[in-house]
């Protein structure tokens, strides 16, 4: 499946957590509710970008101390999260 013209984004209390392109691979952003956004880190994939929010590995402190259990099950399947075109900045 090619995900190179996606975002994809999942809804959380903590924030929005948003996986899009970035420099010819991906970035894990999270959008904070107050409008601020924070990329937490790069990644090869999307479900490289999942995994580190599945191990609780994304250096946002409220997500990543929240007991494993209270994370919602859907977040770790991409076809679960909220898919638009992305559009480059250059564009």
């Amino acid at each position: 499946m090619k995900h190179q013209n996606l975002v994809f984004t999942f809804a959380t209390t903590i924030g929005t957590f948003r996986i899009q392109p970035r420099k010819g691979k991906f970035g894990l952003f999270i959008d904070y509710p107050e409008g601020d956004f924070d990329l937490l880190t790069p990644c090869t994939s999307p479900d490289d970008a999942i995994d580190y929010i599945e191990n609780q590995d994304t250096g946002v402190s409220g997500w990543d101390s929240m007991p494993p259990g209270d994370m919602p099950n859907e977040i770790r399947d991409i076809s679960n999260w909220q898919q638009r075109p992305f559009r480059s900045p250059e564009a």
